[in-house]
């Protein structure tokens, strides 16, 4: 799925910067992918039975932070799974009205996973930089600030991050953008259909096979193309902002 997404220049590889991380140094799509420490190996539990994968994006976001520090380079960094059809235009103008923010929410019922968007650079993400992470929690790894606070043997990584900032960190409930994902699991049935007149909807997910990813893309385009700003109707364009705003791309999982 990815070689198929770097080779045709798509999703994530469509963005300013793009890396993808794994547990081995594959090749993928000409690039060779960052080994985090971990075997991104994870059991299925908790209310949803989903992934319990917060050690894996523990350690791929340590990885990004110590040993590859291309996120400073830009505003916002995100995070797109393998299987999200991705529109990194349609992104640059929904973050277009959201700027001042940390991070955002994608959906009504919580943070998911698929899509996470970031500002590394703004004020609480500071104790997971490695210059001013501080104490390390017990595994000697991790930064322990959240880690130390939350009980998350239940949690997913999307979840984690929720309450480590709400929660821990004291950052307060992040700017609600819908228009980031149409899944079903957060009351989009349509997103199946990736229909042309959702013009404005970053991700759609989830495809799991090349076919689908391809068909899904090929019929989102069908429709108006993104306009900086234009997802907000009460906001006026401003394609000066919108021709600067830049987001990096991180896509994690294996070959």
């Amino acid at each position: 799925m990815l070689n198929w997404q770097a080779q045709k220049k798509v999703g994530p590889f469509q963005c300013d910067k793009a890396q993808v991380y794994s547990n081995q140094a594959v090749e993928i799509g000409g690039m060779t992918a960052e080994v985090i420490d971990s075997d991104m190996k994870c059991e299925y539990g908790g209310d949803s039975q989903s992934a319990l994968n917060t050690w894996i994006f523990i350690a791929a976001w340590q990885r990004v932070f110590e040993d590859v520090g291309d996120y400073a380079l830009y505003e916002w960094t995100v995070k797109v799974d393998a299987d999200a059809v991705f529109f990194p235009n349609r992104l640059k103008s929904v973050l277009a009205n959201h700027a001042g923010q940390a991070y955002l929410s994608n959906c009504k019922y919580g943070l998911h996973g698929p899509i996470e968007d970031r500002c590394f650079q703004r004020p609480p993400w500071t104790p997971w930089r490695p210059t001013t992470r501080g104490s390390q929690a017990w595994d000697k790894k991790s930064p322990a600030t959240c880690v130390n606070g939350l009980q998350f043997g239940e949690y997913g990584e999307d979840m984690f991050i929720d309450q480590c900032l709400g929660k821990v960190l004291g950052v307060g409930t992040p700017a609600l953008e819908p228009l980031l994902i149409c899944e079903d699991h957060c009351d989009c049935p349509e997103y199946f259909a990736c229909p042309a007149s959702d013009s404005y909807r970053v991700v759609f997910h989830p495809f799991k096979s090349v076919g689908a990813y391809e068909n899904c893309m090929g019929t989102a385009l069908n429709g108006p193309i993104a306009t900086a700003g234009g997802a907000d109707e009460t906001a006026a364009a401003d394609e000066t902002a919108a021709a600067d705003e830049t987001a990096a791309a991180s896509a994690y999982g294996e070959q």
